[in-house]
């Protein structure tokens, strides 16, 4: 995300313009602090942050994909390849994330909840993998 951050602010500059130093700054930790922490956190919390992950993630692809499509329209071909190679660079990672949130949540369920059923994350996980698959999202 620092690398988005810094060539994003490059390319704003060759238009005259500058992001200050604490919307870089934002920006970068609050696409990577989270990761960062997964591991000293409670294990109750890594949902709530990697869903936080996956909401910031989700808002930055869109302004991806707006950013591009408004390139492409002023005919800003290094703008436009500048936001979809970032689009491309981000969509892995919502799919990622949709797919281990079964196995994170389940997880933190069994420190809560007696009973719980771990056999439940198989099946979470193929029901996600159907959700993203071609065949749900371009039915026909």
């Amino acid at each position: 995300m620092r690398r988005h951050t810094d060539s994003l602010e490059e390319r704003l500059r060759t238009f005259g313009g500058s992001l200050s130093a604490d919307v870089k700054e934002a920006f970068t930790v609050a696409t990577g602090l989270a990761a960062g922490l997964l591991g000293k956190i409670r294990p109750h919390m890594a949902s709530k942050f990697l869903r936080d992950d996956y909401i910031l993630l989700s808002a930055c692809s869109i302004g991806y994909e707006m950013l591009h499509a408004t390139a492409l329209a002023l005919r800003d071909t290094e703008t436009a390849d500048l936001a979809l190679e970032h689009f491309k660079d981000i969509t892995p990672l919502i799919v990622r994330l949709s797919e281990i949130m079964p196995t994170v949540v389940v997880h933190e369920l069994t420190h809560d909840v007696a009973g719980i059923d771990a056999g439940a994350i198989p099946i979470a996980k193929e029901n996600t993998r159907h959700a993203w698959s071609n065949e749900t999202v371009h039915p026909g």
